[in-house]
């Protein structure tokens, strides 16, 4: 599974890890989710320890992100107000 402990940044480009997602067929987005996040979102936290839990949190969320009936920008937004209460 994509996770952000099987990515990594090497010379500004973002390498995949754990390739066995990507021999199905199919595109579930996951992979632009993440490099939108990237874009959108790391500049907010970069540099700060993030607990694992909130992690966590977080991917367990983004898995149930279409039984809640959100879209990411949504989802977005309600990470970013965690990120905003436990990364002062």
């Amino acid at each position: 599974d994509i996770h952000l402990k099987n990515v990594i940044l090497q010379n500004e480009r973002g390498k995949v890890l754990d390739v066995s997602e990507y021999v199905l067929e199919g595109d579930d987005k996951r992979w632009e989710h993440l490099v939108w996040a990237y874009r959108v979102c790391y500049s907010g936290f970069e540099g700060k320890k993030i607990p694992a839990w909130l992690l966590d949190a977080i991917k367990n969320g983004y898995a149930r992100l279409d039984q809640a009936n959100l879209s990411l920008d949504d989802f977005a937004q309600r990470i970013s107000q965690l990120f905003s209460k436990f990364l002062k």
